[in-house]
C-alpha cells in the first residue's frame, strides 16, 4: 500500500479544531463556531508545519530522529506538535460513547491492565500508561518494536492514530 499524501493529512484537520487554540494563536480569526469549540483562522501554517514533519518521519532513518520529530513543538503559542495531538482529548472525543467503549476494550486487552471490572478511569492503563494516552502509546510503541525502526510505517502510524482520535 502506498503512502498517504500529505494532502489528505492536511485535509484530516479538523481534528486540530478540536484542540482549542487559543484566538489570535494561529493568525487572523473570526467568529467561534460550535459553540465556541471551533474558531475560524486564516493562518494554517501550523498545519503545514505538522504536515511537513511527518515528511521529516518518513523520511528517516534514525527512531531517535523521528522520535525528535513527533515530539516537536511547531507553535509555541499552542504547544501544537504531533505528541501534543495524540495526547489531548477533544470535546467530540468526550461526547461519543464510542471513545469510552474503545478504551474500556484496550484496557481490559492483553496490553492494558484490565484485570477489574469496576475501576475508575484513572486506574485504567494501555502499554503502562494512562488510557487517555492511548495515542500517545500506540505511536511510541511503534517507534520501540521489537522488529525496528520502519519510518514509512510509524508515520503512517502517526497519522492513522490522530485521525482516529480526532473522529
Amino acid at each position: 500500500m502506498a503512502p498517504m499524501p500529505t494532502t489528505l493529512w492536511a485535509a484530516s484537520s479538523l481534528f486540530l479544531s478540536f484542540l482549542r487554540l487559543p484566538c489570535g494563536a494561529l493568525g487572523a480569526a473570526s467568529e467561534p463556531l460550535l459553540g465556541g469549540e471551533y474558531v475560524p483562522t486564516t493562518d494554517v501554517g501550523y498545519i503545514t508545519d505538522l504536515t511537513e514533519l511527518l515528511d521529516a518521519i518518513e523520511q528517516s532513518t534514525d527512531s531517535s530522529k523521528g522520535l525528535e520529530f513527533y515530539k516537536k513543538v511547531t507553535d509555541l503559542a499552542s504547544s501544537t506538535s504531533l505528541e501534543h495531538l495524540s495526547t489531548v482529548r477533544t470535546p467530540h472525543e468526550r461526547a461519543n460513547p464510542l471513545s469510552s467503549i474503545l478504551k474500556y476494550a484496550l484496557y481490559r486487552s492483553d496490553n492494558g491492565n484490565g484485570n477489574e471490572i469496576h475501576v475508575s478511569r484513572d486506574g485504567m492503563e494501555f502499554l503502562d500508561k494512562p488510557i487517555d494516552s492511548y495515542g500517545d502509546s500506540i505511536v511510541i510503541a511503534e517507534f520501540n518494536k521489537r522488529s525496528g525502526y520502519n519510518p514509512v510505517l510509524t508515520a503512517e502510524t502517526i497519522r492513522a492514530t490522530n485521525v482516529w482520535m480526532g473522529t
